[in-house]
């Protein structure tokens, strides 16, 4: 069994290992603790991870649809940056100076990307002080 299994269903069945307290509850103290997580995976890994992890995000939980090119959303409860490697420079910009932005400091921010984004950064596609800022806490699942 890998480990996004043995999550998802420790997540949803409360199913201790060793006299250990259910695992969302190790997940949900590391998620509400951390402020920003960068996420890094194929699409139905990661949007099962979200699923199993919404009890530990703040509420309320929010996507948003970085390919969509729309204005940031309100800085509260949990906000969800779906395909975050498609931000152009100025997006980059402008998402970096939004985490800057005192409001910002209260939301949770979940970076999602179905590709490597050190790799972008490495190549000038993805601004390095925005990556290290977005992988406070980073999770790579897979299938």
């Amino acid at each position: 069994m890998d480990s996004l299994t043995f999550f998802r269903r420790s997540a949803w069945t409360g199913n201790t290992q060793h006299g250990a307290s259910p695992l969302i509850d190790d997940w949900s103290t590391l998620l509400l603790r951390s402020r920003t997580l960068l996420i890094s995976g194929d699409r139905a890994a990661t949007d099962a991870f979200i699923l199993a992890a919404i009890p530990g995000f703040r509420t309320p939980v929010r996507r948003y649809a970085c390919e969509a090119n729309g204005p940031l959303p309100r800085p509260d409860g949990t906000l969800i940056f779906d395909d975050v490697e498609t931000l152009d420079p100025d997006q980059q910009e402008q998402l970096l100076h939004w985490l800057d932005d005192a409001q910002a400091a209260e939301a949770q921010m979940l970076a999602v990307t179905t590709t490597s984004l050190y790799t972008r950064v490495q190549a000038g596609l993805f601004l390095s002080r925005l990556y290290y800022r977005l992988n406070a806490l980073y999770v790579e699942v897979g299938a």
